[in-house]
């Protein structure tokens, strides 16, 4: 019987799971949207004109990668419900770069609204992922 089995599952894995999960879907639209544009793309964008310009600067690469971070986040959204250690990891270090991320943007543009809840989310994440019954699951 695999560990994760005997140990009732955190309810910080099921959020930030979830959480997960529907990130690879956002992931997937955008990079889909990127390599087969159409009407909806440019729907998309009107929501984020700065990421727009951002990712045509990028090419078809963006697209690319968006697609790869989709399977990636729903590898570790299953993976973090089984308790796995690499799905821990891999969100670990996704919301370090994203709060990395976000604490630059907020010191070049100060943008408080959109960035600093960017990084008050990714903390909030990592503090969840960082508490010992969530570490603890995650050692299978």
């Amino acid at each position: 019987m695999a560990q994760w089995d005997l140990m009732q599952r955190p309810l910080a894995v099921t959020i930030v799971a979830g959480f997960l999960f529907a990130a690879s879907f956002v992931a997937w639209l955008v990079g889909a949207a990127l390599l087969y544009p159409t009407r909806l793309t440019d729907w998309l964008f009107t929501l984020n004109p700065a990421a727009r310009a951002g990712f045509e600067a990028m090419g078809w690469t963006a697209g690319v990668l968006l697609l790869a971070l989709g399977c990636g986040t729903l590898a570790a959204s299953a993976g973090l419900r089984r308790g796995r250690r690499w799905a821990w990891w891999f969100a670990v270090t996704l919301f370090v770069v994203n709060t990395a991320g976000d604490v630059i943007a907020l010191v070049i543009l100060r943008d408080w609204l959109r960035n600093g809840a960017g990084v008050l989310v990714g903390l909030v994440f990592l503090l969840a992922l960082l508490e010992p019954r969530v570490k603890a699951y995650c050692r299978g």
